[in-house]
């Protein structure tokens, strides 16, 4: 399952830029779908609420592209 995740880890990269994916997420990920639970809620940051200021967003993304959805988060 590493290599599986390791390879998916660089192919997100690869296509939506450096440091979108992160290999330990993936392969949680990977476990999670492999035990049956298809749910798409991450239940490591199910807690956290989220609150998205579409404009801010946009003038982030804008500004670098290559920004991560964990630094536009900080």
């Amino acid at each position: 399952m590493h290599d599986k995740a390791a390879d998916t880890t660089c192919n997100v990269n690869k296509a939506f830029g450096p440091g979108t994916a992160n290999e330990r997420i993936v392969q949680q990920w990977f476990k999670k779908f492999h035990k049956g639970d298809k749910s798409l809620e991450d239940a490591e940051h199910s807690d956290r609420p989220w609150e998205v200021d579409n404009d801010q967003w946009r003038a982030i993304i804008e500004a670098d592209s290559l920004t991560t959805t964990c630094e536009v988060a900080k």
